[in-house]
């Protein structure tokens, strides 16, 4: 059996790939992973907020949210193909 592989399972073979990819160097950088979503555009992995984040490069503040402990931000970074998130208090990005 060698049928054609459609084009909605490419998109989604190659985000697990990329995502597969990307966690185990996150792994690889002692990064902890807390969820995937390899099915967007570009995958999201959410990790914790460590400074080991910053080994991603530069990353880019691009949620704002308040709540009971204070102001938090969502930071972002491209990584292999994927964006990695994480949320830290607003006076670091750590």
């Amino acid at each position: 059996m060698n049928a054609a592989i459609p084009q909605v399972n490419r998109h989604i073979l190659t985000g697990l790939s990329a995502t597969y990819d990307a966690v185990r160097r996150l792994t690889t950088l002692g990064i902890a992973v807390i969820g995937v979503d390899p099915c967007r555009s570009r995958p999201v992995i959410r990790v914790e907020a460590s400074r080991r984040c910053h080994q991603l490069g530069a990353a880019a503040a691009y949620r704002f949210a308040s709540g009971p402990t204070g102001r938090v931000n969502t930071w972002q970074v491209q990584y292999h193909g994927c964006r990695v998130e994480w949320d830290a208090k607003e006076e670091s990005h750590v």
